[in-house]
């Protein structure tokens, strides 16, 4: 598959995936609303998330070191992404729940850090 490709399947599948979280927070109350809705509600946002923070990377990526590796860059950037929405999405939820404090957030910090050293230790 060609880098074009790639880049257009992430760029529909985070279009889709923010259309379905703006749609669930504009049509539902959070007062009502049950697990199925909650879940869906941070899978887009988290899907969402990791687009837009994976295309971030592989433009700042492809500006700063004008093309040597574009597919490298790709992966770099969706890994280093995924992890980001993982932070931020797991930090949301946990406050949704009120079970976000420091140790809680440290600890979700902690394991984003050790997967990202992990990739870059198995990187090399």
């Amino acid at each position: 598959m060609t880098l074009k490709l790639y880049l257009a399947g992430i760029i529909f599948t985070t279009v889709l995936a923010l259309a379905s979280f703006l749609l669930v927070i504009s049509l539902f109350s959070p007062q009502g609303i049950d697990a199925l809705l909650i879940s869906l509600l941070f899978f887009s946002l988290f899907i969402g998330l990791t687009g837009l923070f994976s295309l971030a990377g592989f433009l700042f990526r492809a500006k700063k070191y004008k093309n040597p590796a574009p597919l490298q860059f790709l992966k770099t950037s969706f890994r280093q992404g995924t992890l980001l929405a993982m932070l931020l999405a797991g930090t949301l939820f946990l406050r949704t729940y009120r079970v976000f404090w420091w140790g809680s957030g440290l600890i979700l910090l902690m394991l984003v850090l050790a997967a990202e050293f992990f990739a870059l230790r198995k990187q090399e």
